[in-house]
């Protein structure tokens, strides 16, 4: 298919993360996640985050939206990505390709949907050795496919489910078609996994 000026058209690739709407995919998977969402999640695991992290790593960072809520609650915070997209105190990093630049005890992401299952690997060896704590937000049927199954056994400690589904662009008028939830493994939880609900 071509435009007026005979100019070849790209299919829209539909986003496996967002719904088969048809809309040309962000390049990177670069949906930046709204304030709350971050706010509902540090709420809920604040006792244990107060006294294990001595620093949050947020390492698909992007804008800086969950930076900044990380930050502004308090806690020292290393916010990086592999991109520059304005967040001024982001470093350059390949979480995925690179040595981590520290001990880190608790990574806390919005990873690129593809890469989802490799993040939250790459960050239980990171945070292993300091019994560390990692969440990821993810589509809340995240946990279905046989195919995720090995990630949900221990330390996989519990499903948090937000109250409300989250939107992905600026401006966006029509209502977000799915729900998420955070998933959050910690490496010092005995007992089988809990399922929660967000305020």
């Amino acid at each position: 298919m071509t435009d007026l000026l005979g100019h070849e058209i790209p299919k829209p690739r539909k986003s496996a993360s967002h719904g088969e709407a048809g809309y040309v995919r962000a390049e990177r998977d670069a949906y930046f996640t709204e304030p709350w969402v971050t706010r509902a999640l540090l709420k809920a695991l604040e006792p244990d985050l107060r006294q294990r992290a001595q620093t949050i790593w947020e390492p698909a960072c992007g804008d800086g939206r969950m930076a900044k809520e990380i930050a502004d609650a308090g806690y020292s915070l290393l916010a990086s990505d592999i991109h520059d997209y304005g967040y001024p105190y982001t470093r350059i990093w390949d979480f995925l390709g690179e040595r981590p630049p520290g001990p880190l005890s608790v990574v806390i992401t919005n990873p690129p949907f593809d890469l989802a299952r490799e993040f939250i690997g790459r960050a239980l060896n990171i945070t292993e050795s300091l019994e560390g704590i990692v969440a990821i937000l993810q589509r809340h049927e995240f946990d279905a496919p046989r195919s995720n199954r090995f990630l949900f056994a221990s330390p996989f400690s519990q499903k948090l489910i937000l109250p409300r589904r989250p939107r992905w662009a600026d401006g966006e008028k029509a209502s977000p078609r799915f729900p998420y939830a955070w998933y959050v493994w910690d490496w010092l939880h005995d007992g089988p996994p809990t399922i929660g609900w967000l305020d």
